[in-house]
């Protein structure tokens, strides 16, 4: 409560109190970024990309619809992506399929999301965000995949070795000894 106290010019004193009230208003925050490409993103080809879209302001996003396009694709599906309601500190995900043409530079391209949603007010607003893609060559994407193989032979062979002689480890360590 705010209190009022005065004198007029004949020494009367009056005095008031009132309630005032101040309306604290935020808006949504709304940011995107890449999670995945799924498999790399080569001249040419099409790939799977996943995106998270959070809320790092201090209201509610309604009626959020993602929009991804770029000048480096042929064609993504689908064009828009519902995702609902995002609450303050919140996120969600999407994905699309992107086919990128065949006759782009290998190199950064960028992706804009175009983030549209309803504020508290209920008034549209649509802020556009650049995301970077990196597209490779196909020769480049295969030299990659080719890095990445030997883990999965490794652990395969190594999980092999276990089935196969888990009865001597087993004794090894102790757990194949029955006592009654």
């Amino acid at each position: 409560p705010l209190k009022i106290e005065y004198k007029n010019e004949n020494n009367a004193e009056f005095s008031f109190e009132r309630r005032i009230g101040a309306e604290v208003t935020d808006s949504p925050d709304l940011d995107v970024v890449l999670v995945a490409v799924d498999p790399l993103a080569v001249v040419g080809k099409a790939s799977k990309i996943s995106m998270d879209i959070f809320n790092a302001g201090g209201a509610t996003a309604k009626y959020v619809v993602a929009e991804p396009r770029s000048e480096a694709a042929e064609k993504i599906t689908p064009e828009k992506v519902f995702v609902g309601t995002l609450e303050p500190d919140d996120f969600d995900s999407f994905t699309f399929q992107m086919k990128l043409k065949p006759d782009i530079e290998p190199g950064t391209h960028p992706i804009k999301v175009s983030v549209s949603y309803r504020d508290k007010g209920f008034l549209q607003q649509a802020p556009e965000k650049d995301i970077q893609l990196n597209v490779y060559t196909p020769q480049e994407a295969g030299a990659m995949a080719r890095q990445e193989l030997p883990l999965l032979p490794i652990a395969g062979a190594v999980l092999l070795l276990a089935l196969v002689f888990r009865k001597r480890l087993l004794k090894l360590v102790g757990w194949g000894n029955k006592t009654a």
